[in-house]
């Protein structure tokens, strides 16, 4: 199965299998009105 007949047929799980590959988040101090840093 390809990964656009995958998406089709199970978008939610192919999203997650994705993102437990990825090394990233956000950073930021909530409520200091500054738009978060993506980290890796």
């Amino acid at each position: 199965m390809t990964d656009l007949e995958h998406a089709r047929s199970n978008p939610k799980d192919l999203l997650w299998t994705q993102l437990e590959s990825l090394e990233a988040g956000m950073l930021g101090i909530e409520g200091s009105g500054q738009h978060m840093q993506p980290m890796a």
